[in-house]
């Protein structure tokens, strides 16, 4: 008796057609994915060119790689290296625990109202965009009317105004308190998530043990 085989190909695109209306919500994802990730990788070579704003990227005039040399004979090179290399370790050494740090604690808050007061608090500034971040910073931080140095001031810490975002010391305490300030609350929510998820029987099972605040945290 002769078995009758159905060939993958047309198994597979009798699936597709089964499921047209599903496979063409992912035509305008493919397209945006195409028009702005794929699309702008021509842009690259703006870095090996002269660029001229009237010829545009692809007529300009190659240059090799005198832009790359400019940029490491510029005597401002190593301190740019240094404030990049060092805030990016920062960023992930220093700063990627807070997050879990910040969802433990909010975890552990029993009053709701409070919870949630607290976390749209701190949600907020993640959908600020930098660039207003920057204003507020340069408000805040004005040694004529900023509340943060009339602050300072009134309570005695600074006999004068310090002028903050004049002072090259001051850059990696400011840059890296408003991007704490920024993602922290946000970031915690993934492990927010996952604390929900856990059985409260693996709670209370660690209560009877005799484990301790901080050890069930």
């Amino acid at each position: 008796m002769k078995q009758q085989t159905t060939p993958k190909k047309k198994g597979a695109w009798r699936d597709f057609l089964k499921q047209i209306d599903l496979q063409l919500m992912v035509v305008p994802a493919l397209i945006c994915l195409i028009l702005f990730s794929f699309l702008p990788l021509g842009g690259l070579q703006i870095a090996f060119k002269d660029f001229k704003l009237n010829l545009g990227i692809w007529q300009s005039p190659w240059a090799g790689l005198k832009h790359f040399e400019s940029i490491i004979k510029d005597p401002n090179m190593s301190s740019v290296m240094l404030n990049t290399i060092g805030l990016s370790f920062i960023k992930a050494f220093v700063i990627f625990p807070l997050p879990i740090i910040f969802a433990l604690l909010l975890h552990e808050v029993t009053n709701q109202k409070f919870k949630k007061v607290v976390q749209t608090v701190s949600y907020f500034p993640y959908f600020l965009s930098w660039s207003i971040i920057s204003l507020m910073a340069i408000t805040w931080l004005s040694p004529q009317s900023g509340f943060i140095n009339g602050f300072l001031t009134s309570v005695g810490i600074f006999d004068e105004p310090y002028f903050f975002l004049g002072k090259p010391e001051a850059f990696w305490g400011i840059s890296i308190i408003l991007d704490i300030w920024k993602n922290l609350g946000y970031s915690s929510i993934i492990y927010l998530a996952a604390m929900s998820g856990v059985d409260s029987e693996v709670i209370e099972a660690a209560v009877i043990d005799g484990a301790g605040r901080f050890k069930r945290m």
